[in-house]
């Protein structure tokens, strides 16, 4: 005698069936996941070919459990530490500092997005200023110089000063030094006024269509997910995961017309609150001219960097104009010629080398300003 299941009950069966299926090959990627972490670009980038397996995995899996809050406005959760990460109690990354600025101490806040924050790098003091702590303190200077990374990942113009002015001014700066462009040219029009006037309520506002909320959801959630996303080179993919920011290229002189105006305006308090502020245009993949390795070719043609670099000459026009009138001005965009080795983790994020070599040009481009502020 045969037994007929209903249809609702063979449909109940068969999503259970589906469900175990998917949990148990969800745990054998997490297990997988412990020894080859996916959804980290790093492990593909030839940047690092000496660097050993578990250092890498220790900056992928750093980066990725780091903490975030909305409220006053977007910043890092402060006292964070990791094995490659530290985010000391003002909620900065590397060490920690007195809010009170001690006699004969000269404080420099270096601005930015991730690249800044240093995305990648092995260690806290192997970002840009890291690098620029270490520079200063080989030097002789009257004053103790005191280097403080205000980089928090995913900032463009619009955020940063709203960093300046709800957090850093707190802190007494002496000198000011902005890090900017891919952010800036790859963030939305309609966007991007966004973290002046309303700067607590729209301090990092990101584009988020239904897709990329969807996908951020299983990335965070699924390793297969991971495993799947990181193989499709198709998908706009960076260190950090899966792309926030689709260049589009429109109102590009519009976004430089107010890119400039935001520095000239801080520029202009700088003068009033006795502080020095240097403005900073930053490299990408493709504004130097290098060979670049097999690894930084396709990153170039995946993300599209050979329509960005138009975007980025726009932004560069604008800094005679903001060098009237700030402390100073750097384009940084092809700092790298002649420099053949791997130097890209993506399309924009730099390996430790790379760091290197920003924070020299970039003390070259302070210490007019700074020798004022010495004598």
């Amino acid at each position: 005698m045969s037994v007929q299941v209903s249809y609702s009950k063979q449909f109940s069966l068969g999503i259970i069936f589906i469900l175990l299926i998917v949990f148990s090959l969800e745990g054998i990627a997490r297990v997988y996941d412990i020894w080859s972490p996916s959804g980290c670009i790093l492990l593909k980038s030839d940047i690092y070919k000496s660097l050993e397996f578990e250092n890498k995995r220790d900056v992928c899996d750093d980066f990725r459990q780091l903490e975030f809050g909305d409220w006053p406005f977007y910043q890092m959760l402060p006292d964070q530490h990791y094995e490659t990460i530290n985010i000391n109690s003002h909620g900065f990354r590397g060490p920690d500092f007195s809010s009170i600025k001690q006699e004969n101490t000269y404080r420099i806040f270096v601005i930015g997005g991730s690249t800044t924050f240093g995305t990648g790098t092995t260690s806290d003091s192997t970002t840009i200023p890291g690098y620029l702590q270490e520079k200063f303190d080989n030097e002789q200077f009257p004053k103790k110089i005191e280097v403080i990374n205000a980089g928090i990942s995913g900032l463009f113009s619009g955020t940063e000063v709203a960093l300046i002015r709800e957090q850093i001014l707190e802190f007494d700066p002496d000198l000011l030094i902005i890090y900017d462009g891919w952010n800036d040219i790859a963030k939305k029009y309609d966007n991007y006024n966004d973290g002046v006037d309303n700067s607590k309520n729209q301090f990092a506002s990101k584009e988020r269509d239904t897709f990329y909320e969807f996908g951020e959801l299983l990335f965070d959630f699924s390793v297969i997910a991971k495993i799947i996303y990181t193989n499709l080179d198709s998908l706009p993919m960076s260190f950090a995961g899966p792309a926030v920011y689709y260049f589009e290229g429109t109102e590009i002189n519009e976004k430089a017309d107010i890119w400039s105006k935001r520095w000239i305006e801080i520029c202009e308090l700088g003068k009033s609150k006795d502080f020095d502020v240097v403005i900073t245009l930053q490299p990408i993949l493709g504004s130097s001219e290098r060979t670049l390795s097999q690894f930084e070719t396709h990153q170039f043609e995946w993300k599209e960097n050979e329509r960005r670099l138009p975007a980025l000459e726009i932004y560069s026009q604008k800094l005679n104009e903001i060098n009237d009138h700030c402390s100073g001005t750097a384009d940084l965009r092809n700092i790298f010629d002649g420099f053949n080795q791997p130097l890209y983790l993506d399309s924009v994020h730099l390996g430790d080398f790379g760091n290197k070599i920003i924070s020299e040009k970039m003390y070259e481009s302070i210490l007019p300003a700074m020798k004022s502020k010495m004598d």
